[in-house]
């Protein structure tokens, strides 16, 4: 005898919890996918953490921006300097990197 044909009660359970999984992952991953308090305006951002610093780099079109601080939270209330001004020509995605004992931002 085998065991589906033992406990045919458990097919149905197995499949109810199958569904309430499901119906879990679906409830979780949607309230993941929202944002409805972003930590701060900006485009293309991107962290580059070095020695206990955050370093962010964001774009506003126009020109290249950036935050430093020891916290990701802290990135909210750091200074947003403008590093590189480009005269409005579109810069977008900026990337800084740390690679061989220098900084460099693409």
């Amino acid at each position: 005898m085998s065991c589906s044909l033992a406990f045919p009660l458990f097919k149905p359970i197995r499949q109810a919890a199958g569904v309430l999984f499901a119906l879990l992952l679906m409830l979780q991953a949607s309230r993941a996918a929202c944002v409805t308090e972003p930590m701060m305006q900006g485009q293309d951002p991107e962290v580059e953490f070095k020695d206990g610093i955050f370093n962010l780099v964001q774009s506003d079109g126009c020109n290249i921006h950036l935050r430093r601080a020891t916290t990701l939270s802290g990135l909210v209330t750091a200074a947003n300097p403008i590093i590189f001004a480009a005269g409005c020509s579109n810069v977008w995605a900026p990337e800084i990197h740390w690679l061989s004992n220098s900084w460099y931002l693409y």
